[in-house]
């Protein structure tokens, strides 16, 4: 009876612990995956970039629900005009907050600035949803 019983925990957690999704790894494909994220919510929301596809639909379901509420196009990204290209500069997981920080850059004008911090947390699966986009200071000027 108490191995029947061990067993029966064991398999509990493990459906729990399946269940809720662990957090994904500081692994370069956790970030690629993160990145890919912001890169797929730009191109969908940003009719200015090269071979966008706007659809806010498959935009807002890469959103958490909180920030869906109070995503407004295009004042969250702080832009009247959107750039005309955008690079991914840096992607960087914080261990103890459980998100990562995608930054981007945006040409304007043949030049080259920082546009935006991306906060994109972890879901089930390695899957990633943007929580918050923070504008450069030099975009509020």
């Amino acid at each position: 009876m108490k191995n029947y019983t061990t067993l029966a925990i064991s398999v509990l957690s493990l459906i729990v612990l399946s269940a809720c999704g662990a957090p994904p790894s500081n692994s370069d494909a956790a970030l690629e995956e993160a990145a890919a994220t912001v890169d797929a919510f730009m191109n969908f929301t940003l009719g200015s970039l090269p071979g966008s596809n706007l659809d806010f639909d498959r935009a807002n379901t890469l959103l958490t629900p909180s920030y869906e509420a109070e995503f407004i196009m295009p004042m969250s990204y702080c832009i009247q005009d959107g750039p005309s290209d955008v690079q991914i500069t840096s992607t960087t997981f914080n261990d103890q907050q459980n998100w990562a920080i995608v930054t981007v850059e945006g040409a304007y004008y043949g030049g080259w600035r920082k546009l935006w911090d991306f906060t994109v947390v972890p879901t089930e699966g390695d899957h990633w949803m943007i929580n918050k986009i923070e504008c450069s200071p030099e975009m509020l000027q």
